[in-house]
């Protein structure tokens, strides 16, 4: 189902960095889909999971969208050159999830992202590193790798392809 542009090959071949935007609001996302598909230039919106996440975790601040609704959306107004990615996806990143333990924040985390493979969204960026400020870089390494086997174990069981950032605080 990736009914979008290959960021990877457009990058190849560029010549220029791709900027990508959040989707703030209804019309940002709109103008940006339009904009990039007149161009036949990707622009990639990229929302975090306290701005657009899984209805069952409560969906985001922006719109009031849930993964699913804002990736219907996208693709109702075109999005082929709007490719939806996820910004700090992992433990910790959703909204009210401070007080989590980390099995909780965890499980939340694979939930949003098995949500993001099932709506379309094309690149994800997994973030272990917000929580316990004393939290050892191995704790931080385990979880990262251990969302990066179910994120790939995943879109391979939905049959889509998926660009991965990896990225922590620490």
């Amino acid at each position: 189902m990736n009914d979008t542009i290959d960021l990877r090959a457009y990058c190849r071949a560029a010549n220029h960095p791709i900027v990508c935007i959040g989707p703030m609001s209804r019309l940002i996302v709109e103008a940006v889909v339009t904009f990039a598909d007149r161009l036949r230039q990707p622009i990639p919106l990229i929302a975090s999971r306290r701005q657009i996440d899984a209805e069952c975790l409560g969906g985001g601040y922006v719109n009031n969208w849930t993964t699913r609704a804002f990736a219907t959306h996208v693709r109702s107004i075109g999005g082929t050159y709007a490719p939806m990615c996820r910004d700090h996806g992992g433990p910790w990143q959703g909204t009210h999830e401070d007080h989590l333990s980390r099995a909780d924040a965890m499980e939340r985390a694979r939930t949003s992202i098995a949500e993001d493979l099932a709506s379309g969204f094309s690149v994800i960026h997994l973030d272990p590193s917000i929580g316990d400020d004393t939290r050892p870089l191995t704790e931080t390494l385990d979880m990262l790798f251990e969302l990066y086997a179910f994120t790939i174990d995943t879109a391979r069981r939905l049959g889509r392809h998926v660009e991965l950032e990896i990225g922590a605080e620490q």
